[in-house]
């Protein structure tokens, strides 16, 4: 579904009847976006970095995500329950 702003969105229930919420991260996000990469890399041996091996930072991630927004053929998405975010993503539209 398509929100205010060309926003992409969409509620789901998961298998355990929770409410996932998926739409566009916004640079607003970039502190939970960070923490979710660093803990899949932390956790996952088979990605191409280590969670020690990223130079990404907050300013970084703020600015990718804010890139995000506004581009013409890419959307950053999040996975949102209980208020939190817990999976992200990027395609392209």
């Amino acid at each position: 579904m398509k929100g205010i702003n060309n926003e992409v969105y969409k509620k789901v229930f998961l298998k355990n009847n929770k409410k996932c919420l998926i739409r566009n991260a916004t640079g607003d996000d970039a502190q939970e976006v960070l923490n979710i990469f660093l803990l899949t890399h932390d956790q996952t041996d088979f990605l191409s970095s280590y969670k020690d091996e990223t130079s990404i930072d907050m300013a970084f991630e703020k600015q990718f995500l804010t890139d995000r927004e506004t581009a013409a053929r890419e959307v950053y998405l999040c996975a949102i329950v209980d208020g939190h975010i817990v999976g992200t993503g990027l395609t392209d539209k």
